[in-house]
This record gives structure tokens, sequence and C-alpha cells, in this order.
């Protein structure tokens, strides 16, 4: 038998709460989707929003986004390309 002086005691947290990434990213979503919400209204509220306006602002998001893959913000700067090349009045016209 193994002598009890020896053995490693196992201390268990009292704590129910622990962080982990799963968590962190729980926590970042609704803060993430308050402040897109923020800026969205604070665009509007400070006059007209033109359809340009708000591609602009949608690009400056995505290259912006950490979350984001780098052939994605490319792909996604390649559509808003070919829709302002094939529809340039858009960017003209109010929402």
């Amino acid at each position: 038998m193994e002598d009890p002086t020896n053995a490693v005691e196992t201390v268990k947290s009292e704590s129910p709460f622990y962080f982990d990434t799963a968590c962190a990213r729980e926590n970042i979503t609704p803060m993430r989707k308050h402040r897109a919400r923020l800026e969205s209204v604070a665009a509007v509220a400070t006059g007209k929003l033109t359809v340009g306006d708000a591609v602009r602002g949608y690009l400056e998001k995505i290259r912006a986004s950490a979350s984001l893959k780098p052939r994605s913000k490319d792909y996604r700067e390649m559509i808003m390309d070919f829709i302002d090349r094939s529809w340039p009045a858009a960017t003209r016209l109010y929402p």
C-alpha cells in the first residue's frame, strides 16, 4: 500500500464560476450587437443617410472586424464594388 503522507492533495475551487473562451465569446456578442445598434442610430440621427454612406460604414466595420478571415473581407468588398459598378446611382439614393 502507498503511504498516505506522500499523496497529492486535490483542491476544488469553491467558486462555481470559471472563465473560458466560450464564456468570453458569449459575453462579447451582446456588446458587439449593442455597439452596432448605437452606431447605426447615431448615423441616422445626424441627418439623411444615403446608401453610399451606409456602404462606407459597412465596409469600415468589415475592415475593422477581427473575427473575419482576410478572404471573407475581400469577398464582401468585391461584392460592394460590383454593386457600385453595376448600379452607380444606388449610392446617391436614400433608403
